[in-house]
């Protein structure tokens, strides 16, 4: 387990779904396959941890034609 006692803000699975302009079901979708950002159970919840949310945006972003 990663001992590492900086905070670190947590997105709900509707705060992530809206900033990728998707529904909270694709998300959860996507973690059931195995794609998408990746996740953390806390107490039974799905949450993102923010910069790992960032990072996997900025990862799988593709620039428009």
């Amino acid at each position: 387990m990663e001992n590492n006692c900086e905070p670190v803000r947590l997105l709900t699975r509707e705060e992530a779904a809206a900033l990728l302009h998707a529904t909270p079901k694709t998300l959860a979708n996507w973690h059931s396959s195995g794609v998408g950002p990746p996740a953390v159970k806390i107490s039974g919840f799905i949450r993102y941890e923010e910069p790992a949310f960032y990072a996997w945006y900025h990862a799988n972003k593709e620039v428009a034609a």
